[in-house]
């Protein structure tokens, strides 16, 4: 009985340990960054974003510094009208990253991850098809949009086509280009080295 005791003290004590232990700035690709917003499209659909987050692997072809970047979002129809309901759809294109200071639009089209990845973690609420129909009354809709990004650009999210933006990420250099040392970025560049 002590060892069964003494066992599950030892369990509790390393729990706590675990938990109080600060993540390196390259845990952040894996964390879901929290974000509280939300916004209505012209159907007064409103759309709620919940987080984001950067993967690490896999990782995009064609550029070593090129991530994806995950946005958590959601819908819920509580309320909504069960007549028009049925007519009514969810358009996942209502939410676009840009980047390149908001000057480029990206989204996950074509082969940048092919269609068996996107059925696996951390892509596997990734909606690729512009829109969700077939609407049920009182339920809530989660689903990721996804794009390719360069993590130490300034990333800007785009809602219902210029009616609101949000700052993900906006490099705090003087010059744009280094990231300072206090940028959660900052160890980016040194990944590959690991």
């Amino acid at each position: 009985m002590k060892k069964v005791i003494l066992g599950m003290l030892s369990l509790i004590l390393l729990i706590i340990t675990l938990a109080g232990k600060p993540l390196s700035a390259s845990d952040d690709f894996y964390n879901n960054h929290p974000l509280n917003e939300t916004f209505k499209d012209n159907d007064g659909i409103e759309y709620k974003i919940t987080g984001y987050q950067y993967v690490k692997n896999p990782r995009p072809s064609g550029n070593k510094h090129a991530r994806f970047l995950i946005i958590h979002c959601e819908v819920n129809t509580n309320g909504w009208d069960q007549k028009k309901l049925q007519y009514q759809e969810i358009s996942t294109s209502n939410i676009k990253i840009l980047d390149n200071k908001g000057e480029t639009e990206t989204n996950l089209v074509g082969d940048a991850i092919s269609k068996d990845k996107l059925a696996q973690p951390p892509f596997q609420n990734v909606e690729n098809d512009n829109e969700i129909n077939n609407l049920k009354p009182n339920q809530t809709y989660k689903f990721d949009i996804c794009g390719v990004v360069f993590p130490y650009d300034l990333i800007t999210l785009d809602f219902n086509n210029g009616t609101r933006f949000v700052d993900i990420h906006r490099p705090k250099s003087k010059n744009k280009i280094t990231l300072t040392s206090d940028d959660s970025l900052a160890t980016y560049a040194k990944e590959d080295a690991k």
